[in-house]
């Protein structure tokens, strides 16, 4: 499973498997064999039964995030990197995460966007629609009649 919807559904599934309501029971069987997201989905599934679905999400992918740094962050220390190329290094595996792309960055969005409207702070655009036709016009040239 490569979506982060999709893990947080089965741990969504493993919390409420006995639910006669829901009938996991009819379509799904339980294994508790290893799996490369098992103990993953037990974290999320633990996050689920704290403090919702959605805040258990919300939870997982924030430590996601931040366990990834610190551990490209000791691995950075024991390579002795430092500098500018500690500020790549630690990047890069925030660059190439699907579950950054997927929970992480919408939800901090998200936040940073209620933050701006609840204090009703202004845009302040870069230019004028005047400068910016200015500036476009090699793109976009008048068709004369």
């Amino acid at each position: 499973m490569t979506d982060f919807c999709q893990h947080a559904l089965v741990a969504h599934m493993m919390n409420h498997y006995e639910d006669s309501q829901l009938n996991y029971q009819a379509y799904f069987t339980r294994d508790h064999s290893y799996r490369t997201m098992y103990l993953a989905q037990l974290l999320l599934s633990l996050l689920e039964r704290i403090g919702g679905a959605i805040l258990g999400a919300r939870l997982f992918l924030v430590l996601f995030v931040a366990l990834l740094y610190l551990g490209t962050y000791a691995f950075a220390r024991s390579r002795k990197v430092r500098g500018p190329e500690w500020i790549a290094l630690g990047s890069l595996p925030l660059a190439f995460s699907w579950p950054v792309y997927s929970g992480f960055l919408p939800f901090v969005v998200t936040a940073w966007e209620k933050a701006r409207n609840a204090r009703k702070a202004p845009i302040h655009w870069a230019f004028t629609l005047a400068v910016a036709r200015q500036k476009l016009r090699k793109l976009y040239p008048t068709i004369e009649d």
